[in-house]
């Protein structure tokens, strides 16, 4: 009798692929609270496949995404926050980055975080101090104005330029780490850091 009530228990437990761990919990939880969506072609098709009942393991395969990215959108969509302007956590005028899959895969691992509040940071102490330019911010973080404007998210990159035109919208958390130092900040004033 104890054998066909543990296949009955086993058998109504979700599959074991959809469970998450600790550590990717942790993850979804950082994730979810960067300013940062899924493009909105991107999270259509995403949509389009948990609606037909895909796993969020297969539309993370299907889609090229991790499936910590899957799991926080459709946990979106499921509380009403899939539209990028209506978003707990952030504060009403932010701006929230609209991402590639690249860029959200990015944010998933932890490597790298929204350049978005970067370019917030930036725009405050430029406003505060007259004298302060965008180059001296950039040549106190060590970079050269190019490569600072490219981590900023101002310009594309000189390689990619010709693919996207558009400029990344992600930067490594050791260079946002820099740029908040160069500008006076603390690092853990920066969501992600």
């Amino acid at each position: 009798m104890a054998p066909v009530i543990k296949q009955r228990a086993e058998a109504q437990r979700p599959p074991v692929p959809d469970r998450l761990s600790h550590a990717d919990v942790a993850r979804l939880e950082l994730l979810a609270s960067l300013p940062a969506h899924l493009e909105p072609q991107a999270s259509k098709e995403l949509f389009e496949l948990h609606s037909e009942g895909c796993s969020t393991s297969a539309i993370a395969r299907r889609l090229c995404l991790d499936r910590i990215v899957v799991e926080m959108e459709v946990s979106r969509q499921d509380t009403g926050e899939s539209d990028p302007g209506v978003r707990s956590g952030i504060p009403v005028g932010e701006s929230v980055a609209l991402l590639t899959r690249r860029e959200m895969n990015r944010l998933a691992k932890g490597g790298h975080i929204p350049n978005v509040q970067l370019r917030g940071l930036v725009a405050i102490a430029l406003a505060r101090d007259p004298l302060l330019t965008l180059n001296a911010v950039l040549r106190g973080a060590g970079f050269t104005n190019s490569q600072g404007r490219r981590a900023l998210g101002y310009a594309p990159h000189p390689r990619r330029s010709g693919v996207t035109g558009r400029p990344c919208q992600t930067v490594a958390v050791n260079t946002a780490a820099r740029i908040a130092r160069a500008l006076g900040r603390a690092p853990s004033e920066v969501a992600g850091l």
